[in-house]
């Protein structure tokens, strides 16, 4: 009788590209620092990429995302108005297409927005200019 020595291996391997370093994010522009604007526009340098992905988050970890938008524009104007007095990270990376150079790293900062104080204008209903007699 014949012994078998059939069998398998398994063995794990890590595969390390070699060559071009990660290609540089787009610089930020704004905002960042402590901003009045409770509405901003996240603003990035045109780099002529294919597209820019944008992020926003309270966290600096972007595990809760309150934008996440990729778009041909390397800029992005909230849709609504943020928290006052707070912090808000924003990240910003270029996106090649096809025959492109990939993805790029993030670049990413931060800001404080501020107080913002609301006003209202009052009246009496019907009251006019003017005195009476």
């Amino acid at each position: 009788m014949a012994e078998s020595n059939e069998g398998s291996v398994v063995q794990e391997i890590l595969i390390t590209k070699f060559g071009d370093a990660p290609i540089a994010g787009p610089a930020i522009l704004g905002p960042s620092a402590l901003i009045e604007d409770i509405r901003p526009t996240l603003t990035a340098e045109f780099t002529g990429a294919d597209l820019y992905q944008i992020q926003l988050s309270q966290d600096s970890e972007f595990e809760d995302l309150e934008v996440d938008r990729t778009s041909t524009k390397p800029f992005y104007t909230m849709d609504r108005y943020l928290d006052s007095n707070s912090r808000y990270y924003w990240r910003v990376r270029t996106i090649q297409g096809s025959g492109g150079c990939g993805i790029s790293e993030w670049n990413v900062t931060s800001f404080i927005t501020g107080a913002c104080p609301m006003y209202s204008s009052s009246g009496r209903a019907g009251g006019g200019v003017g005195g009476g007699g």
